[in-house]
């Protein structure tokens, strides 16, 4: 029996490879928010161990107004470095948003040429069935002909 060769393959193929180019593309996107987010964590433990720390050992006693206002100029550049990991965070979530738009699409793209290559099969097996029948019918034929003639 004929076997189905789908014209459009190569087409098919590489719609496959731009999907799964789309994916590493969104897997790398979504590692690079993964880590900015580990880096917030980061940053936001070190405050409250800082302010555990401050609590615990020099808000007793006598104060010193130095270390006092070293922890504020701390928390002052945590606080800033929070903003700048937030606006970054900001700016890969526009560019995770565009890189799932750029997934969907191709994956539609790959889906197409998968609804097609099942419809031209569908075609093909209906042509072979067909044919088939055909090739019986012709058989059947030269064998009624056969008995009749004799």
């Amino acid at each position: 029996m004929p076997q189905f060769i789908f014209q459009l393959q190569a087409v098919l193929q590489n719609r496959q490879h731009i999907e799964y180019d789309r994916q590493r593309d969104v897997a790398s996107v979504q590692s690079k928010l993964t880590a900015l987010e580990l880096q917030l964590m980061r940053l936001d433990d070190e405050v409250k161990a800082s302010n555990e720390i401050m609590r615990r050992d020099h808000l007793t006693g006598p104060i010193d107004t130095g270390i006092l206002s070293a922890h504020r100029r701390y928390l002052a550049m945590t606080q800033k470095q929070a903003a700048e990991i937030i606006a970054a965070m900001q700016k890969i979530n526009a560019d995770l948003e565009s890189a799932r738009i750029k997934l969907s699409q191709a994956a539609l793209d790959r889906k197409t040429m998968e609804i097609l290559r099942e419809k031209y099969k569908n075609q093909w097996k209906q042509k072979q069935q067909h044919s088939q029948a055909a090739e019986q019918d012709e058989i059947a034929m030269q064998m009624f002909y056969r008995n009749t003639v004799k």
